[in-house]
């Protein structure tokens, strides 16, 4: 039963904030968008191959599914990532910001072609629009800090892949520096009102054990071979 309600949660979770972040960012007219440019975002360089970390962001969001043992503390988790989508989507739609400018046409891009297709892919897929703040980064920041409750070493694996997606997601030009800092900071604010002095249960296991892992890091594998299996089946759906 608690893993059925776990499931059900996340599912749940992740319907509001890619259902809400896609229909805002597709109903929202760029012209009507903000631009948070700063001579930081020109220094930053274009790196294509940072894509592959880019990614990590959508998959590093399950790893408190993989690791948090306590159902308390993953309801708990649960609460703090939907008041950060919420805030987020508010922001999204009273504030919209666009990173178009930021993109660089991909026919000058000298990269491999599967770096080449899953830039194509993300730009395609993941309108210029709802920025700030960061909501991929905000989710991982908030996936890293759960897991950290449940056992600190996990914590520790959170925070170095959060860092890395904190530079790729603005060395892949998705982002200004501005809405990384603020995905983190929203994310690091939640923390302190749901999760930072919450206690779990006395009759509850905070952690599972390290072998937890081995679940996560084969759903990342699971994550990046299929989408070179999409690649190499041609799928293009920026041509349709």
């Amino acid at each position: 039963m608690v893993h059925v309600e776990r499931l059900v949660i996340a599912v749940a979770l992740l319907s509001f904030a890619f259902g809400g972040y896609f229909w805002i960012g597709t109903s929202t007219d760029p012209a009507a968008a903000a631009s948070l440019a700063t001579p930081i975002d020109a220094w930053i360089p274009f790196i294509p191959e940072s894509l592959y970390v880019y990614a990590l962001a959508y998959v590093l969001i399950t790893l408190p599914m993989f690791v948090v043992d306590s159902p308390a503390l993953f309801r708990r988790m649960a609460l703090a990532y939907a008041t950060m989508v919420a805030v987020c989507l508010v922001c999204f739609r009273f504030f919209p910001v666009s990173g178009a400018e930021l993109r660089p046409a991909i026919e000058g891009v000298e990269a491999s072609e599967f770096v080449l297709w899953g830039l194509r892919m993300n730009y395609a897929l993941d309108p210029p629009m709802n920025l700030f703040p960061s909501l991929h980064l905000a989710g991982a920041t908030i996936a890293a800090l759960a897991a950290g409750k449940a056992r600190r070493a996990y914590g520790v694996i959170g925070w170095v892949a959060v860092s890395a997606v904190a530079v790729s997601v603005c060395t892949v030009k998705q982002h200004f520096w501005v809405d990384a800092a603020a995905g983190v900071a929203l994310a690091l604010g939640v923390h302190a009102v749901f999760l930072r002095s919450y206690e779990v249960p006395p009759n509850e296991c905070a952690g599972r054990g390290t072998a937890s892992l081995a679940g996560f890091f084969t759903l990342v594998a699971a994550a990046y071979g299929a989408l070179y299996v999409a690649y190499r089946l041609g799928f293009e759906p920026w041509l349709g």
